[in-house]
């Protein structure tokens, strides 16, 4: 999948916590490739992914820097949601999940 946000179209983060473990007989692997920031962004340690290892209500919560051009890969089963929107300018990722 393919996703272009800003600003302009950014929802409640508090209700994009998802995870792609939906059966727990496979082992699933996320990632997340950045292929462009706005310029305008600020903040890098704030515009990648946010990771949740311990569950939402967990403890250990982090995000994970926007590095244009590279993939992140981490378990499938692990909540995640996309960092924080800085710009009304696209920022644009590509999402794939693996189960295996």
């Amino acid at each position: 999948m393919s996703f272009q946000t800003s600003l302009q179209t950014a929802e409640d983060r508090d209700n994009l916590w998802h995870h792609h473990n939906h059966n727990p007989e496979t082992t699933t692997v996320s990632g997340v490739y950045y292929m462009r920031l706005p310029s305008d962004v600020d903040d890098l340690s704030t515009a990648g992914t946010e990771l949740a290892p311990n569950g939402v209500e967990g403890e250990g919560k982090y995000i994970t820097p926007f590095k244009t051009g590279q993939w992140m890969i981490y378990p499938g089963k692990i909540y995640h949601r996309p960092g924080i929107l800085q710009s009304n300018e696209n920022r644009y990722i590509v999402a794939a999940d693996m189960e295996f």
